[in-house]
């Protein structure tokens, strides 16, 4: 399975049949992450920021140790921590009103692991143990390697795979597009220029802001209905205003791995890392 698939499985909710998918041409700028990071908006996103770095040049080191510092504080604990708006009552991660949410994702700590092998993308890594290391370095060669090939070869969707999306509709408004898989893609696009992107959708992940009241998680109860706008709406709009911990998460990783990526202000051993002084802001790439 891939990272992804826990990811899709939530925005999918139970198949009663095979999906019906549609290729789109949309707007690289109506993209944006599942965490409420937006594509091509020249706003701070992680994966994008990385990206446009490596493809002017710039500094390889640099660019991944801030990736790595950006990874130990974003730890939310719920939906208004990961995308930085509020909400009147809790909501756990991933709990998307507009679909059926189970009754295993309304644990207040849905979406953290006891495992640290278990999350299923780097940017959602959330463990009270940590982060390991090596998971990190899959993240640093995926993207690495996204903006290099894309940059050498172009973008072959029809060869290897599409980007794949849930779309969110607001009537009188362009549509947004949560990207599920393809984030690496989709930051070397635009690291590369393009402004538009080929996509499938299918046509059971389409989600209509005028049919709030009978999104299963308002219809249910689970989520207030201005909550869950809330949420549909941050998909819509920077976020600018994610979380970040006091308490960065623990590497877990050979020494040198932390010697080389973390910041000198961090003194680190084989079995943990603590901040000894606040950490520099994270500038957009």
């Amino acid at each position: 399975m891939k990272w992804w698939g826990k990811i899709l499985h939530s925005f999918r909710g139970p198949q009663t049949a095979a999906p019906v998918c549609d290729e789109l041409e949309i707007p690289l700028a109506s993209c944006v992450r599942h965490t409420g990071f937006r594509f091509g908006c020249q706003e701070f996103n992680p994966l994008e920021n990385r990206a446009h770095a490596l493809h002017r040049g710039g500094s390889l080191l640099g660019s991944r140790r801030q990736f790595v510092e950006f990874l130990r504080h974003y730890r939310p604990r719920g939906m208004a921590e990961a995308l930085g708006i509020e909400l009147r009552e809790h909501c756990p991660l991933w709990a998307y009103p507009w679909w059926k949410i189970p009754a295993d994702r309304l644990s207040p700590g849905y979406g953290w692991f006891e495992n640290p092998e278990d999350g299923p993308d780097i940017i959602t890594h959330f463990s009270e143990a940590g982060i390991l290391a090596h998971r990190i370095d899959q993240e640093f060669f995926w993207q690495e390697q996204a903006v290099w090939m894309i940059g050498k070869y172009g973008y072959r969707s029809d060869r290897y795979s599409y980007i794949e999306v849930c779309e969110l509709r607001r009537p009188g408004h362009p549509p947004a597009f949560i990207v599920l898989d393809g984030n690496h893609r989709i930051s070397a696009l635009s690291a590369l220029g393009h402004e538009s992107v080929r996509v499938l959708r299918d046509r059971a992940l389409v989600v209509h802001e005028d049919r709030l009241a009978d999104w299963p998680g308002v219809r249910s109860g689970r989520v207030r209905p201005d909550d869950a706008h809330a949420i549909f709406m941050a998909y819509f709009r920077s976020n600018s205003r994610w979380r970040t911990t006091e308490v960065p998460a623990r590497i877990i990783g050979h020494p040198e791995w932390k010697k080389l990526y973390l910041p000198p202000s961090v003194s680190c051993n084989e079995d943990a890392c603590t901040l000894m002084s606040d950490r520099l802001p994270i500038p957009p790439c």
